[in-house]
């Protein structure tokens, strides 16, 4: 069944049979969607790990979300090793630090591996793509495909 509670807090809607919760919306069983996205935009900026010198850059695809999107991120000169590449802020704080899921967009990301890997630090308002124990290569074009999930 579906079971509508009116708070003072705004409106929970569960579906079959689910308990209470603090969620706005619960399911007790299986989900279904065409899609599942958001609308928030959020921001992102460049670290040393993208360099010191020339001119490092980072955008955002169009339509990126706070919980998928695409980071592409230009390198300048002097790339630092084992620090943040790129930052992105999200436009609405998860409650938790999320999960953060990526994959490579290009052949020159997709190469990155051993001390070159990158790995992601997330936070509840933002998620780091740093650099490993190697730097990344000079004024190349890198893409991540994110997906981020949490609450």
């Amino acid at each position: 069944g579906v079971r509508v509670d009116a708070t003072s807090g705004g409106v929970q809607v569960g579906i079959g049979g689910a308990s209470a919760s603090t969620a706005l919306l619960y399911v007790n069983g299986d989900t279904q969607g065409r899609h599942f996205g958001g609308n928030n935009t959020p921001s992102a900026t460049t670290g040393t790990g993208a360099g010191t010198g020339g001119s490092p850059s980072v955008t955002l695809a169009t339509g990126s979300t706070d919980t998928c999107g695409k980071i592409i991120v230009t390198t300048g000169t002097t790339c630092a090793a084992s620090v943040a590449i790129v930052k992105l802020t999200f436009a609405t704080s998860f409650t938790n630090a999320p999960f953060v899921v990526l994959t490579p967009g290009t052949s020159d990301t997709s190469a990155l591996s051993g001390a070159k890997a990158v790995y992601v630090k997330p936070t509840t308002g933002y998620f780091e793509i740093n650099a490993g124990a190697t730097q990344l290569s000079d004024t190349l074009t890198y893409e991540w495909h994110y997906h981020v999930l949490g609450n």
